[in-house]
C-alpha cells in the first residue's frame, strides 16, 4: 500500500462506504417488507353442543393499531350472535343481521396497540350435531388504522369455524346387587317340667246313652197352700249309675188351688159382662113397656 497513490486509496474508501450504505438500505427494505407481510386478521374456532354458548376472539397481528372495522358472515341456522364484548379495545359498536347472517363491528382508541385482541363474540349453538359454520371475514368491510389514522394494509385473513357436537351421554352407573338377608335360626323351646301333682283321669263316655227310667217329678196336691210347686229332684248321680236327672220347672197355681190359665179368665170375664149387659137391656125394655101401658090405661079411664 505504500506504493499506492493517494487517489487510489480514496477511490477504495468511497467504494467501501457505498457498499455499506447499500447493504444497510437493503436490510431496512427487507425488514419493512417482512413486517407488511405479517399483518393478519384472525377469527378463532369453537365447538359446542346444541343450546351451548361458544366464545371466539377476533385478533390482529399488526403494530400500532388504533381503530378497526370488521365484517363477519355466519350461518344463522347453526349459530346466533348472543353477545359482543371488547378485548384490548372497549366494547365495539355492533350491527347484527340474523336473517342474513352478517355481523359488523367497529371501534377506536386514542392509543395504538400492538397485536391487539379486537373483540370477543359469543355465539349460541342452534344447529344439529355434526353441523358446522364458517366465521368468514369480509375483506371489503374489514380494515385496520394506526394512530395517525393511516390505513394499515392487511395481507391475509384467517377465518374461524364453529362445530356442533353430540350431547354427552351419561354413563349408567352399575346397580349394586343387594346382599342376601341372613335367615335367623330357630330358637329351641324348652320342654315343660312335669310337676309332682297327680291329676285324676277324666272319665270318657262309652258312647251309650243312659236308659230312661220314665219317672218325672210329682207335683204337690192342688189343695195345698198357694205358691210354686216344688218338684222332686233326684239325688246326685254317682259316676257309676249312668243316669242324670234335671229338675222340672215349677207350675204356678192360683189362690183357690186351680191352675192359673190366662185365656180361661179372660173368657169368663167377657161372658159375665155380656150377660149383665143383656139383663140391663131387658130390664130397661120391660120398664118402658110397663110405663107405657099405665099411661094408656089412664087415658082410657078419662075418656069413659
Amino acid at each position: 500500500m505504500s506504493g499506492s497513490s493517494p487517489g487510489t486509496v480514496r477511490a477504495v474508501g468511497v467504494a467501501v462506504a457505498i457498499a455499506l450504505c447499500l447493504l444497510a438500505l437493503s436490510t431496512a427494505v427487507a425488514s419493512s417488507g417482512a413486517t407488511q407481510e405479517s399483518v393478519t386478521v384472525t377469527v378463532g374456532n369453537g365447538s359446542g353442543t346444541p343450546g351451548a354458548n361458544v366464545t371466539v376472539a377476533v385478533s390482529a397481528r399488526a403494530a400500532n393499531v388504533s381503530s378497526y372495522e370488521l365484517s363477519l358472515a355466519y350461518d344463522p341456522g347453526v349459530v346466533r350472535v348472543a353477545a359482543v364484548e371488547g378485548g384490548d379495545f372497549p366494547e365495539p359498536i355492533s350491527n347484527d343481521d340474523p336473517s342474513a347472517g352478517w355481523l359488523n363491528l367497529t371501534q377506536a382508541s386514542v392509543d395504538g396497540f400492538d397485536d391487539p385482541t379486537l373483540a370477543r363474540i359469543t355465539l349460541r349453538v342452534v344447529g344439529e350435531p355434526t353441523e358446522e359454520t364458517g366465521l368468514l371475514i369480509g375483506p371489503a368491510g374489514t380494515a385496520l388504522f394506526d394512530s395517525s389514522s393511516e390505513r394499515i394494509r392487511v395481507d391475509s385473513y384467517r377465518n374461524g369455524r364453529v362445530t356442533v357436537l353430540e350431547p354427552d351421554t351419561p354413563t349408567p352407573s352399575a346397580t349394586p346387587t343387594p346382599s342376601p338377608t341372613p335367615t335367623p335360626s330357630p330358637t329351641a323351646t324348652p320342654s315343660p317340667t312335669p310337676t309332682g301333682t297327680s291329676q285324676s283321669p277324666t272319665p270318657t263316655s262309652t258312647g251309650e246313652s243312659p236308659p230312661s227310667t220314665g219317672e218325672s217329678p210329682t207335683p204337690t196336691d192342688r189343695g195345698s197352700a198357694s205358691g210354686p210347686m216344688t218338684p222332686t229332684e233326684s239325688g246326685p248321680a254317682s259316676p257309676g249309675d249312668g243316669q242324670s236327672r234335671s229338675p222340672t220347672p215349677p207350675r204356678t197355681t192360683s189362690g183357690s188351688g186351680e191352675d192359673s190359665l190366662f185365656p180361661s179368665s179372660v173368657l169368663d170375664s167377657s161372658f159375665l159382662l155380656g150377660v149383665g149387659f143383656a139383663v140391663l137391656v131387658v130390664g130397661i125394655g120391660a120398664g118402658g113397656y110397663l110405663l107405657g101401658k099405665r099411661r094408656s090405661d089412664g087415658s082410657r079411664d078419662r075418656l069413659r
